[in-house]
């Protein structure tokens, strides 16, 4: 796919003493364009508890105990209250990393490629019957995602923050959204192939290009930048500025000679709540 070039990432003062945390997950903004096809809310936190384990890493076998998994999305130990329940997820999660291919839409002018990508291989070490650690190796088409990212193409974000996000639409959106936060326009242009599938929208609610908008503006869009325009688990703004969605039509005259006006792109900006229209 091929970046806006609005998307040239610049530095930010503090970004650095941000990143040391060992709550920040850095990767490629490259990572942004793979479409997290059928994951659970639940499945991208430990995912992405994985890429800031391997972030720099190569491809050596990295090791994690799962204590320390629960420590970092779930410090206050609020959210999962059965592990039991917890244990399971991961174990589902390990099965499905390795068995699923996830798809990477890649854009190219007009001309959209699909092709299937798998992101790491993972071994799970059990003792006495219960899930204790896990091995993960990154594969080696997907080393250009978490290593040797240069400044002005990383994204980041704390994993906490991350983690208390309700919905994985909102999840999807918020991994975009730092990426334009760190724009020098603050705004990207996104084909709506692109964003449709990174979103996870259900092919059921894409059928109907007449309903689509609106099912893709109630059922995901308008939830997702009102829980990331509002405040996060510590009661903090999650961005600085307010996160907007605009439409990009395109006219199309049918058979029938009747002209539809269906959507290509999306505009996602940030703007100063200042200059939002209520």
């Amino acid at each position: 796919m091929q970046f806006n070039s609005d998307l040239n990432l610049t530095s930010k003062i503090n970004y650095k003493s941000k990143e040391k945390s060992k709550d920040i997950v850095n990767f490629s903004s490259l990572f942004n364009q793979v479409a997290l096809k059928n994951f659970t809310k639940i499945d991208m936190d430990i995912l992405f508890f994985i890429v800031k384990k391997v972030y720099n890493k190569s491809k050596k076998l990295v090791r994690f105990e799962i204590d320390e998994l629960t420590d970092l999305i779930d410090s206050k130990r609020t959210r999962f209250k059965n592990k039991n329940r917890l244990l399971e997820n991961i174990e589902s999660f390990c099965e499905k990393l390795q068995t699923s291919f996830i798809k990477n839409y890649v854009i190219n002018g007009k001309t959209t490629d699909l092709y299937r990508i798998t992101l790491f291989n993972v071994s799970s070490h059990y003792e006495n019957g219960i899930l204790k650690f896990i091995n993960v190796k990154i594969t080696p088409e997907a080393v250009r995602f978490f290593n040797n990212v240069k400044e002005y193409n990383l994204v980041a974000f704390s994993l906490e923050e991350f983690s208390f996000i309700s919905s994985k639409h909102s999840k999807n959106l918020y991994r975009i959204a730092k990426q334009i936060e760190r724009s020098k326009s603050k705004s990207w242009v996104v084909n709506s192939f692109l964003l449709e599938n990174i979103m996870d929208i259900k092919e059921s609610h894409k059928a109907k290009e007449k309903l689509k908008l609106s099912r893709i503006q109630q059922f995901y869009l308008s939830p997702a930048l009102k829980e990331l325009n509002g405040k996060n688990y510590l009661g903090n703004p999650y961005f600085e500025n307010k996160l907007i969605c605009e439409t990009i039509k395109e006219n199309k005259v049918t058979t029938n000679n009747k002209v539809t006006h269906n959507v290509v792109a999306y505009k996602l900006s940030f703007i100063e709540a200042d200059n939002v229209e209520e």
